[in-house]
């Protein structure tokens, strides 16, 4: 969707009717291999902004489960995990 979005953007007014048309087009004379024009590219930069966005939240998860869960079992008349030396 991209191309099309791309392609509908910058061709001159008239050029497609819509966005059937401009995919209906773009399939047509290009092939449907012109459809993925450019995704290696933006693939390379989503991939280090996700494994960071994927880090960040498995780590406030983390943090969240570890604040919220022993209160919440404690609160139920559970052990609450923590280990007392003696």
């Amino acid at each position: 969707m991209e191309v099309v979005q791309t392609r509908l953007a910058v061709s001159q007014p008239g050029t497609y009717s819509g966005i059937a048309d401009a995919l209906a087009k773009i399939v047509r004379l290009e092939g449907p291999r012109a459809l993925f024009r450019g995704l290696t590219p933006t693939m390379i930069g989503i991939l280090p902004y996700a494994g960071v966005r994927h880090r960040c939240h498995t780590l406030i998860a983390s943090m969240c489960h570890a604040l919220t869960l022993p209160q919440a079992s404690a609160r139920r008349g559970h052990a609450t995990g923590y280990r007392v030396s003696r």
